[in-house]
Parts: structure tokens; sequence; C-alpha cells
């Protein structure tokens, strides 16, 4: 998982990551973690369907765990499916409204031209919320760069492991083309191809 997550994934190898995933989830079939985890590592792939059955294996494990239900949002997202996503991003925000999943709830309501309450979960989650992803990945989707670059570099400056774990994901891209991403992979001390 370590290997996978945070030095293969960083460096932008998903295939190799989605076959140290696998390797873990062999070993542990009925860790909904590691399924959820997997599933994250099949959608850096482009392996969609795959990703969706492995979220879905996890909520079936862990119905109520956020972390089964936020990453199935984010497969669901990655494939196009939307409205399914967003039921995702829900179960994960009402289980546990403080992580990740705000974030990505927020943008996908404000995409949805909700922003009302789009902007309600937003300021629910405060100026140092915990993990700062949720923030940066609110930004991204929602094209505003230099915000997004403000909170990765917040990321960075806490040591936030999510820093590096999604330096290559494919929602970062816009990022990775910013004129500041040479100076921020620089100090997560990656090298600042765009791609």
């Amino acid at each position: 998982w370590i290997y996978a997550s945070l030095y293969l994934r960083g460096l932008g190898r998903f295939e190799e990551t989605a076959a140290e995933m696998g390797r873990a989830v062999q070993q542990h079939r009925l860790n909904a973690t590691w399924h959820s985890i997997w599933g994250a590592h099949l959608f850096d792939a482009g392996r969609f369907d795959q990703a969706i059955e492995e979220g879905l294996r996890a909520t079936e494990l862990e119905p109520n765990y956020f972390i089964a239900q936020h990453l199935l949002g984010e497969a669901y997202w990655y494939s196009g499916k939307r409205s399914q996503a967003i039921a995702a991003f829900e179960r994960a925000y009402q289980i546990a409204p403080w992580t990740i999943a705000a974030g990505w709830l927020a943008a996908a309501l404000w995409l949805r031209d909700e922003k009302a309450r789009a902007r309600q979960i937003i300021e629910a989650m405060g100026d140092s919320p915990e993990p700062l992803w949720g923030r940066v990945v609110y930004h991204l989707l929602t094209s505003d760069l230099d915000a997004a670059a403000d909170w990765y570099g917040r990321m960075i400056d806490h040591r936030d492991p999510f820093a590096l774990v999604y330096a290559r994901a494919s929602v970062l891209e816009p990022l990775r083309g910013h004129p500041r991403w040479p100076e921020l992979a620089a100090r997560m001390k990656l090298p600042a191809i765009a791609k």
C-alpha cells in the first residue's frame, strides 16, 4: 500500500500502482480500505469499470465507511457517471462531513449549478480543513487554479501525504499546467513535468 500510494502513484506509474494494490487486496480480501484504494489506483490507470467494481465491493463490505463511499464517488466521476458520483459523495459527506468528500461534493454541486449549497459546504469546511485536499479539489474542479495552487502549497507546507498521493492524478492536470507548478513540484522533490 505505501509503495503503491506514496511512491509509484506520486510518479504517475498507475499500472504499477494498480498491480501493487491488487496484491494487497489479495492478501486482505475483506479489507474495505484496500478495495477502495485499489479502486483509486484503477481509475488512475483508466480502468474505470474495474474501479467501480472495487468501490462497490468496498461499500458492500462496509456500507457506512466514508472512504469507501468517497472513492466510489471518484470512480464514478472519472468514468463520467456524475449523478452516481454525487450520490456517493453525498453518502460520504453524511457519514463524515469533515473529509475530502466535502470538497468533491461542493465542486460537483457547483458544477450542477447548486452554488448556494456548494458555498455552504465550503464555508462549513472553514479555513483549516483537515485534510486540505478537499479544498484543492474544489478549486480545481471549479477552475480557480490560483486558489488551488495556494491550497496545494499549504498541503506541502503541512507535509500532507495527499500532496504526493495526488501529484500525478488526472484531476490535478490543470494545476500541473499552471505557472506555479514547477515551484510546487520542486518543494516535493518531484520532476516538474506538466503531464
